[in-house]
């Protein structure tokens, strides 16, 4: 099996930061990332029909957590130009990679590659699962972050007054309070949030570690604080943008068409039953 490069033709920066945080793929399965229920059985029923000896290459590859032999990994390869020779491959696969790609080249590409009779099977983000759903609450709470309680910049306020005078560190320290508050209440109304949960951490963490830390110390910190929940918003706004409609997706199997596949199905891909989570794109090579 070769890998290439995860999230193929989108800024990489924001995507390395959500792997570094220790997530082995962007599923959404069990609480460690690996892929379970239907989702496993999608790529068990794929590979099991595969002959001894095929070649397999996967098209993103999360954060490259590959535990078994066989298994050679090509990083930084864009998916719209395959270091690979043609009809080399018996089956391509991805799972929430290939609609970052430009997706006619990319579909050319994997065409090439494969061998004659060759599969491909691909999960792609859709525009009404969950997972889109859950990232467009988690943007909402990143701008009542960023833009509407502006936390890290009255943190900041509130540690200089400190330095200054106890009248103006009382003043800053009602706005900072102020604004703890609303996100506190915007937690309790959503029930759950990882964005709001961590924004609220960190201030509490920062505040108690005022006093030992150099200021300039603390202040980069925050500064850190705030770019990786940046980084964050540019990863789901990422993803939204690449969350296929039905329309999109009925486009793209057009495409896989033109690329000269025999084939090319869609449906609505569930996980757990009921939570649709993407689309499972399925090729063929005559």
């Amino acid at each position: 099996m070769d890998q290439g490069r995860g999230k193929a033709g989108s800024g990489l920066e924001h995507w390395e930061n959500y792997y570094r945080g220790g997530a082995l793929a962007s599923c959404p399965t069990s609480a460690a990332g690996d892929y379970d229920r239907e989702l496993r059985d999608v790529w068990v029923r794929l590979f099991t029909d595969l002959p001894d000896g095929a070649r397999a290459f996967d098209v993103g590859t999360g954060n490259g957590a590959g535990r078994l032999a066989g298994i050679r990994f090509h990083p930084g390869v864009a998916t719209e130009r395959l270091p690979f020779n043609s009809g080399y491959f018996d089956v391509a696969t991805g799972q929430y990679a290939l609609e970052y790609a430009d997706m006619a080249r990319a579909l050319a590409e994997i065409h090439r590659v494969l061998k004659p009779g060759g599969r491909a099977l691909f999960v792609l983000h859709h525009a009404e699962s969950a997972i889109a759903r859950n990232a467009r609450e988690s943007l909402a709470h990143a701008q009542l972050v960023l833009k509407d309680t502006r936390i890290h910049m009255r943190l900041r306020r509130h540690l200089e007054a400190e330095r200054k005078s106890p009248a103006s560190a009382r003043r800053t320290w009602v706005d900072l309070r102020q604004a703890a508050s609303r996100l506190q209440q915007a937690l309790a109304e959503a029930g759950a949030s990882r964005i709001l949960e961590v924004s609220l951490d960190a201030v509490h963490k920062l505040l108690e570690a005022r006093s030992p830390a150099a200021p300039a110390a603390l202040a980069r910190e925050i500064d850190k604080v705030e770019t990786d929940l940046r980084a964050g918003v540019r990863r789901l706004q990422d993803l939204l943008d690449r969350a296929r409609s039905p329309q999109e997706m009925d486009a793209i199997a057009q495409q896989a068409l033109v690329a000269g596949f025999t084939e090319a199905t869609f449906a609505p891909q569930f996980h757990a039953v009921e939570n649709l989570v993407g689309w499972r794109l399925a090729l063929a090579r005559s």
